[in-house]
């Protein structure tokens, strides 16, 4: 914990401001670890204050079992990105996406960009979240400068009807089937022991 308290302490993040300005500040100005309690108290910095004010209204909600099987970062932006669109289509340009995602300066062969970015993301999420998705390449000559995503909530499946023999469903045949009993054996004596108790009752 107190480990954890001293990285937090020395977290930084960068704001891009309007006119081209760059904010540079720390996400808390104090930290005490507090050893007995297991806990930590902590004082926001001044300047990151206001942001942390609009959260609420640009929070993005989405269920956390979604994303949980996500092993890349990518996966887990693109998916956030896809869920706050709200829409069924987006057209996203190649620069945006790198510059969104912090990664200007990597993946300059957009092969690259797709195989370790898009492509990863894009099976993470159609394998794991509620949400299928596909893409394509937009072209300006012979150079791919966007993406066109499109995508959709998975139907929900309807639960399966549970098999029944006899009018008792397998589950509880299962549980109360004899040694040997083949499952119509089973069902028809127990459907005749309900019966039979229903009458003496």
């Amino acid at each position: 914990m107190e480990l954890a308290a001293k990285r937090l302490y020395s977290r930084s993040v960068s704001i891009n401001l309007p006119d081209n300005r760059l904010l540079e500040t720390r996400w808390v100005s104090s930290i005490e670890y507090i050893p007995n309690s297991g806990s930590v108290e902590l004082q926001f910095s001044q300047k990151i204050i206001p942001y942390i004010s609009e959260l609420r209204r640009e929070f993005t909600q989405y269920r956390l079992n979604n994303i949980l099987m996500f092993k890349s970062n990518y996966s887990i932006r693109i998916y956030e990105l896809l869920v706050k669109w709200d829409l069924n289509t987006k057209v996203v340009e190649v620069d945006w996406l790198k510059k969104k995602f912090q990664i200007e300066d990597k993946y300059k062969n957009i092969g690259d960009l797709k195989r370790k970015v898009i492509d990863i993301a894009i099976t993470e999420i159609n394998q794991h979240s509620d949400m299928t998705v596909a893409y394509t390449q937009i072209k300006r000559g012979r150079n791919i400068v966007a993406f066109k995503f499109e995508y959709s909530l998975k139907k929900d499946k309807k639960p399966k009807k549970e098999k029944t023999w006899h009018g008792i469903p397998e589950t509880e045949v299962d549980k109360l089937a004899r040694v040997g009993e083949s499952y119509p054996e089973a069902g028809k004596r127990i459907a005749s022991l309900k019966q039979a108790l229903g009458k003496k009752s």
